[in-house]
C-alpha cells in the first residue's frame, strides 16, 4: 500500500462526518487512528474500518501529540508506506457558539479537501517532482513574511533536538492546520534517531501552547531541512523551498 492515513480523532460528535469523508477518499490507504482517552476511545472504529490500526492515548499535545504517538507506532510496526497523510478532527466543542462552529467547520472542509477526488489529482501531480516532500492546502501554506509564517521561540528547541538546519539556512515553511501529505522517508530519517514519546510527554495536557504551535511548524521545517520542497495545491500547485 502506498498511502498511510494518520487520523487523530478528538471530537466524538464529528466521527460520522469523518467516517463519510474517509469512505469517499479516491485512493487506497492503510488507516492508523489515534483515539483520545475519555473522548473518543469508545467509538467502534472497526465496524466501519475493520482493518484500521487503533491506538488510544492520553489527551496530551492536541493533534500534534496524537500524531507523534501514531508515528512512533508506525516506525516500529507500520508497513513502510511511501506517503503519510496527517488528518485530524478539526472542530469545536458542542458548547461553542454557532458562529465559531461554522468558522471551524469551513476550515475543516478546506484542510480536508486535499484528500477529495477534486484535489487529489493535484497532489499526485505535485509529487511527480521528486524534490517535493510535503503537499497541503495552498492557502494555508505559511512561510515568512506571511502572517504566522515565521518561527516562534519554541521552534529553536525542536530544531536543535532534531538536528535541523533551518536557522542556519533561514529556510522556514509549513502547512498550517497540520493536515498534509509527506514522503514517509523524510520523517523516518529524522524521527528514527530521537525518543518520540519523550517529545510528546513534554507537551501540555489537554491545552494549546507554544510547544504545540512549534511542532505544527516543525513538521514542515523537517521537510525543508532535508532539502525537499513544500507544495500548496489549489487550482495550480505552488512551491516553496
Amino acid at each position: 500500500m502506498k498511502n498511510a492515513i494518520f487520523l487523530h480523532l478528538y471530537y466524538r460528535h464529528l466521527w460520522q462526518e469523518i467516517m463519510e469523508r474517509l469512505k469517499s477518499i479516491p485512493f487506497p490507504f492503510n488507516l492508523y487512528i489515534n483515539l483520545v482517552e475519555s473522548h473518543t476511545d469508545s467509538i467502534d472504529i472497526l465496524k466501519d474500518f475493520p482493518e484500521a490500526i487503533i491506538n488510544i492515548s492520553p489527551n496530551q499535545g492536541m493533534d500534534c501529540g496524537g500524531q507523534l504517538r501514531t508515528l512512533h507506532y508506525w516506525l516500529e510496526h507500520g508497513h513502510n508506506e511511501e506517503l503519510i497523510i496527517f488528518l485530524h478532527s478539526k472542530g469545536k466543542p458542542l458548547t461553542e457558539t454557532p458562529a465559531k462552529t461554522k468558522e471551524t467547520d469551513e476550515l475543516r472542509n478546506l484542510l480536508w479537501s486535499i484528500v477529495t477526488p477534486e484535489k487529489y489529482p493535484l497532489v499526485e501531480q505535485a509529487f511527480l517532482d521528486e524534490k517535493v516532500g510535503m503537499v497541503g492546502e495552498k492557502s494555508w501554506h505559511r512561510y515568512p513574511p506571511l502572517d504566522h509564517g515565521s518561527p516562534i521561540p519554541e521552534c529553536e528547541y525542536y530544531c536543535n533536538l532534531l538536528k535541523l538546519n533551518n536557522y542556519e539556512t533561514n529556510n522556514f515553511g509549513f502547512c498550517a492546520g497540520t493536515m498534509f501529505f509527506v514522503r514517509s522517508k523524510i520523517f523516518k530519517q529524522v524521527f528514527s534517531s530521537v525518543d518520540i514519546l519523550k517529545i510528546v510527554e513534554e507537551l501540555p495536557i489537554s491545552s494549546n501552547g507554544g510547544n504545540i504551535h512549534a511542532l505544527e511548524r516543525i513538521f514542515g521545517y523537517i521537510v525543508l531541512s532535508e532539502q525537499f520542497k513544500i507544495a500548496g495545491v489549489s487550482i495550480t500547485p505552488t512551491l516553496k523551498g
